[in-house]
């Protein structure tokens, strides 16, 4: 299986509360990074390849991960990009096969994630299995929905009043090679946001399936690598 990280944003607001290493760089637990974190999960996932995008204003975090490239199957690319889908857009343009893709600051149980990379090996038809969550504690979440069979039926940027089925959109998608296809529609539209790429895979009639956490931590703030931190120590 293939794996990327989008680690490429700035965070500034972390920065401005006093982080002194780029938010990837951020101990998740003692001595173990976000980052760090993330590669290892997908070691134990069995990764052949782990793609991770940089950009080119934080040479502190592309030197990290040069440190880190023999421990790992590590790809590394220093872009500076809009946003999270065009950082996806040059991760995963030319590239074959499925891959599972996160962002450097989505935490979540490994034991969970490990299940939906089993579910995503199985279920062959599936062309994208997205992860949700109840737990909406974003700035800006991007509401989804789903059916009575876990299929995703819609993406919306405000909640929806109709359904009591409400999730948020998790940060880790799991994308086969009919939903990569449609970078392209995305770069042709001139789509700049992944919630723009979400909600065409859906409108698109992909088989778009869902894998429920029951929470998951973007962090953003000082506090939620609090919330993190007591995430992962649960048994």
């Amino acid at each position: 299986m293939n794996f990327a990280i989008i680690a490429a944003g700035n965070g500034e607001r972390l920065a401005s509360e006093g982080l002194a290493v780029p938010k990837p760089m951020a101990e998740i637990a003692p001595g173990l990074t976000m980052l760090r974190r993330l590669l290892n999960i997908f070691t134990d996932c069995g990764a052949l390849r782990i793609r991770v995008i940089v950009n080119a204003h934080t040479p502190q975090l592309k030197e990290y991960l040069e440190s880190l490239a023999d421990e790992y199957p590590l790809e590394i690319v220093c872009r500076s990009t809009s946003g999270s889908l065009e950082s996806l857009m040059v991760l995963l343009d030319g590239q074959h096969g499925s891959w599972i893709v996160t962002t450097a600051d989505t935490i979540f149980p490994a034991t969970l994630f490990f299940s939906m990379v089993e579910k995503f090996r199985e279920k062959m038809d599936t062309d994208a299995l997205m992860g949700l969550t109840p737990y909406i504690d974003d700035e800006k979440p991007l509401y989804a929905t789903t059916d009575a069979s876990g299929r995703v039926t819609g993406y919306y940027d405000s909640e929806p009043a109709d359904t009591d089925a409400v999730y948020a959109s998790a940060g880790i998608y799991c994308l086969a090679p009919n939903a990569l296809s449609m970078l392209a529609e995305c770069r042709r539209r001139g789509f700049t946001r992944m919630r723009q790429y979400q909600k065409l895979l859906v409108e698109s009639g992909l088989s778009v399936e869902s894998f429920i956490y029951p929470q998951v931590i973007d962090v953003d703030h000082l506090s939620d690598l609090d919330k993190a931190r007591r995430l992962i120590a649960q048994p």
